[in-house]
């Protein structure tokens, strides 16, 4: 998939994925997937997947609080592995 392609996905949490907020971050869990510990950055990015936004606006959004040339990067990686291990689903294909 080319950067183009992934920044037009719609992601969203899986349909019975629970996320609970920590002293930490976040807790991810749902039905057989392990648990998943989000810091704050994570869990900024997840309040963001609501499956109308694509991964161009989401960055978009992310860049007004952090000025970091490894966003994109660190974006694609977190979304990556949540599409990858089934704690989102991205919606253009539902």
């Amino acid at each position: 998939m080319t950067d183009q392609e992934f920044l037009a996905l719609k992601p969203m949490p899986t349909p019975g994925t629970l996320c609970r907020e920590e002293a930490f971050g976040a807790m991810v869990a749902g039905g057989n997937l392990p648990i998943m510990n989000l810091n704050e950055d994570g869990m900024q990015i997840w309040a963001l997947c609501d499956g109308i936004k694509t991964v161009a606006e989401i960055e978009a959004l992310l860049l007004k609080d952090f000025q970091s040339e490894r966003l994109r990067e660190r974006l694609f990686i977190f979304l990556h592995y949540c599409l990858e291990n089934s704690f989102m689903i991205n919606t253009e294909k539902c």
